[in-house]
């Protein structure tokens, strides 16, 4: 009887990864992300996020959940420029490109404009989006469809205007 119960169990490993490997799984998780990017000495920008998910198959990519910043540095006088801020944030592997949505907002601190929109991709020091955007500044707000601009949202252009409103005289 002993025999019978030795024998009788035996571990297929086929079976096993079949029932124990899931392929949506990340392969890192990190809570509370603080990453800082530097070029020449000078710190560019720095990034926090609430969850970061890094995957390496299919596809490598990086998923920020649950809100992230990003504060862009002066280069010369190393004092914020612009904060960008949104829900959600995907980056590709060589982090070239950044797409971020949910609540999307870019703040330049120094001009004190502020760009709101559903989403952003930011690449090369620039960014740019092809969905609603809306235009904050110290004259007015503004309207339209599309924007392309500076990563720190000192230089804009709305591609396709569709309103505005100003408060100054």
């Amino acid at each position: 009887m002993l025999t019978g119960i030795l024998f009788s169990c035996s571990n297929d490993l086929e079976k096993i990864k079949q029932i124990t490997q899931l392929d949506n799984l990340p392969d890192e998780v990190s809570t509370q992300l603080h990453m800082v990017t530097t070029d020449s000495g000078y710190v560019r920008y720095e990034l926090r996020g609430v969850i970061v998910e890094t995957y390496r198959q299919p596809a490598a990519k990086t998923l920020i959940k649950d809100g992230l910043e990003v504060t862009f540095y002066n280069r010369e006088t190393n004092e914020i420029e612009a904060i960008l801020t949104a829900y959600y944030g995907e980056q590709e592997a060589d982090g070239d490109r950044m797409f971020v949505r949910d609540s999307v907002v870019l703040k330049n601190i120094v001009k004190q404009q502020q760009l709101e929109t559903d989403e952003l991709i930011w690449r090369n020091d620039s960014v740019f989006s092809n969905k609603p955007v809306v235009v904050k500044t110290a004259d007015g707000i503004l309207w339209g469809k599309g924007i392309v601009a500076d990563q720190t949202f000192d230089k804009f252009v709305i591609t396709e205007p569709t309103g505005e409103k100003y408060f100054k005289d």
